[in-house]
């Protein structure tokens, strides 16, 4: 099992923040419990169940980690392998909530922007690509710390589609050049205008 934050289980893409060693634990456990799951309604009702078990297992753990809960994304299809993407935020002790857009780390404060700023027409290509330009903008973001960079795309009718990390850092080192370039072009705009 790969060791990223976005991991693939039987189909449905499980977002984690936190401890690894927590985190692969519970993957363990989802991938156990959902192996002849057929419904999305108990997709959920597993995944509630591992986070709930998960917690309380390592909570102890999780307040010294300075995190305090478990939270996981679960994202996938509504008939698992046809129809609307659903996105799901579970937290230990709470009801799964379905939700549009979902971000940790440094890009979580932005993932809502997706909602205001984009159009359905966009491309989620589009709209990936620009929330990393406005996470690189305004956080100045040094993706050399930390354990990569993850972003994950939830489609009607495809699912989940992992961004691989160097497709991810290629768009960050983008993101940080054009960054670089903006005081001079904001200027030179501001020039022509006066004119």
């Amino acid at each position: 099992m790969p060791a990223s934050k976005l991991r693939m289980v039987h189909g449905l893409v499980v977002g984690l923040c936190g401890d690894r060693a927590i985190n692969d634990r519970l993957c363990e456990l989802l991938e156990e419990r959902l192996k002849d799951i057929t419904s999305l309604g108990e997709v959920l009702t597993q995944a509630e169940a591992v986070v709930t078990e998960t917690y309380e297992k390592y909570k102890d753990s999780l307040g010294v980690l300075g995190e305090g809960r478990l939270t996981l994304a679960l994202g996938g299809l509504e008939n698992l392998s046809k129809g609307k993407a659903k996105l799901y935020s579970l937290v230990a002790g709470l009801p799964p909530e379905e939700v549009d857009y979902m971000g940790w780390g440094i890009g979580g404060r932005y993932a809502e922007l997706g909602r205001s700023l984009f159009h359905s027409t966009d491309s989620s290509e589009e709209v990936w690509r620009a929330l990393v330009f406005l996470v690189t903008l305004v956080e100045k973001v040094n993706i050399g710390v930390g354990d990569g960079t993850d972003v994950v795309t939830l489609l009607d009718g495809i699912g989940a589609q992992i961004i691989g990390t160097d497709k991810a850092t290629q768009a960050f080192l983008k993101a940080q050049r054009l960054v670089q370039q903006l005081p001079a072009f904001v200027k030179r705009q501001l020039v022509t205008s006066k004119r």
